[in-house]
């Protein structure tokens, strides 16, 4: 359990998930990843490597947007995030993003919470309930507690990461809730129907984002958030 003492961005990792094909998007987001001060690292697949210039790049794992193969690469990465000297630790896809300066300080005084983007969804499986939707901040004592979940947690269909590990948390008992205010969303688009959710959600101070995969839509929530 960490000193009564102040956390930031030395303290933190920032690692993005990513494949090769997501290049663009990736290079296009890095700016505001690298703008929180933390140490940024883009993490893919062995046989997607995602490689952009001037930033770190490790590989994780097999390639695979759903399936074991996709949760085999998550406990890949987690595993390695535990072998990190940091306390805090703030997980994004290539479409997510943190569109205020400095990572919200909140998320440092819950020392003990998983947060994410967070949904109450228990239509599959039925007896699960939390959701964790990109972006994900967590502690080094949460993280500690995870791994242990995910080394005995059976995998269960769809098979998606951001679904297992709101299966993780409820497993494990760990504390977890929604970004304040958080949203979520799927992917952006001019005329999402998801796009007045998102920009009501901006306008209440939500600054923690997924779904973001065009300049065009990346712009304007830049400047609904700076209204």
């Amino acid at each position: 359990m960490p000193t009564s003492r102040k956390y930031g961005p030395s303290d933190t990792l920032i690692l993005v998930q990513a494949f090769a094909p997501y290049a663009e998007m990736v290079a296009r987001h890095l700016p505001l990843w690298r703008r929180h001060g933390c140490r940024v690292v883009i993490s893919s697949p062995r046989n997607s490597f995602c490689e952009i210039s001037g930033v770190e790049c490790v590989a994780h794992g097999e390639e695979g947007h759903a399936g074991p193969v996709s949760l085999d690469r998550w406990k890949e990465i987690l595993r390695w995030l535990w072998g990190q000297p940091y306390e805090f630790f703030l997980m994004h896809e290539s479409d997510s993003v943190c569109l205020s300066d400095r990572i919200p300080e909140y998320l440092y005084d819950n020392y003990d919470t998983f947060f994410s983007n967070e949904l109450l969804d228990n239509a599959n499986p039925p007896t699960q309930q939390a959701y964790c939707v990109a972006p994900w901040f967590f502690s080094r004592g949460v993280l500690r507690r995870v791994n242990v979940a995910s080394e005995k947690a059976a995998y269960r269909p769809p098979f998606h990461g951001d679904r297992w590990v709101g299966q993780l948390l409820e497993e494990e008992g760990i504390p977890h809730r929604g970004f304040s205010p958080g949203v979520a969303c799927g992917t952006l688009f001019p005329g999402s129907g998801d796009l007045p959710i998102v920009r009501s959600a901006l306008r209440a101070g939500a600054s923690m984002i997924h779904g973001v995969k065009s300049q065009i839509i990346l712009d304007e929530l830049i400047r609904e958030f700076n209204v």
